[in-house]
């Protein structure tokens, strides 16, 4: 004689969802902290071009903007000029983050 019993759990159909917003919430959680390091690294002369950077996340996608409005000098600095050397505040941030960005999204991931 023989037993056969199937237990099934049927969350797979969330698990795309669930997954993008694990993904999403890490990415706003490392957004945080990449924008604050790339604000302590930006040089301050009036103060414009650190208060016109931001982070924002849509979906999967983490985007840090620099410039714009009183400050569309954000390109010259972060690049240099042929008369002023590049300071890369923003590059250098990201590159900084990368160990903070993978323990976000591994943490996010394993919440799941």
């Amino acid at each position: 004689m023989s037993i056969e019993i199937q237990v099934r759990v049927n969350t797979f159909p969330q698990a795309p969802s669930l997954l993008a917003s694990a993904i999403s919430a890490a990415l706003n959680d490392a957004g945080t902290l990449i924008l604050a390091d790339m604000q302590r690294r930006t040089p301050v002369d009036t103060g414009a071009l650190r208060g016109s950077e931001t982070a924002s996340v849509s979906g999967q996608t983490l985007t840090l903007r620099a410039g714009g409005g009183s400050a569309d000098h954000a390109g010259c600095v972060h690049d240099g000029t042929r008369h002023m050397a590049a300071r890369p505040f923003m590059r250098d941030a990201i590159a900084a983050a990368g160990p903070a960005l993978q323990n976000e999204l591994a943490r996010a991931l394993e919440a799941l």
